[in-house]
């Protein structure tokens, strides 16, 4: 009889431990307990919901960082006089520096004639604020042309210029 009771005891431990390492549709066709799987359920659910909203924050992060980068783009090619059709402007004379900076302040202040889309001053009364040109340059610099060297000081100067 004690053999009996120990196969018993053995054979409900083995149950047990059998419908631990069990998954939750297991669990509900286990015929001893028929539980519905609530908590797999619901796990689903979250995982859909979270999925969801990451998609539409990624899809409006998205949509912001191409309203941004086509802002950027449309200021480039307004504010930026291109010579000769090239891609980048590149500046290396004084004249084409000061022809850029004419067209950059022209077009500044005729923004609302020259913009296509509704491009406007940041002032409540739609007053023109003037235009700054702020420059840091080094304060020292120099370059060594016989061994393509550079020596910069560590002390940067702030200029405001005012047009």
């Amino acid at each position: 009889e004690e053999v009996k009771l120990l196969n018993e005891e053995e054979a409900l431990i083995k149950a047990r431990l059998r419908f631990h390492f069990m998954n939750p549709f297991q669990k509900w066709k286990y015929p001893a307990r028929r539980r519905f799987p609530w908590k797999f359920i619901l796990q689903i659910l979250a995982t859909i919901l979270v999925t969801v909203q990451v998609a539409l924050f990624a899809q409006s992060k998205f949509k912001l960082t191409y309203f941004l980068s086509q802002n950027v783009d449309t200021f480039n090619a307004m504010f930026v006089k291109r010579v000769c059709d090239s891609p980048k402007s590149t500046i290396y004379t004084v004249d084409e520096l000061y022809s850029q900076l004419n067209h950059t302040v022209y077009t500044y202040y005729g923004i609302r004639d020259h913009a296509v889309g509704p491009f406007d001053y940041d002032r409540a009364d739609g007053t023109c604020p003037d235009l700054v040109m702020r420059v840091w340059e080094y304060k020292t610099a120099e370059v060594y042309a016989y061994n393509k060297s550079f020596n910069f000081s560590a002390a940067i100067v702030d200029s405001m210029y005012l047009f």
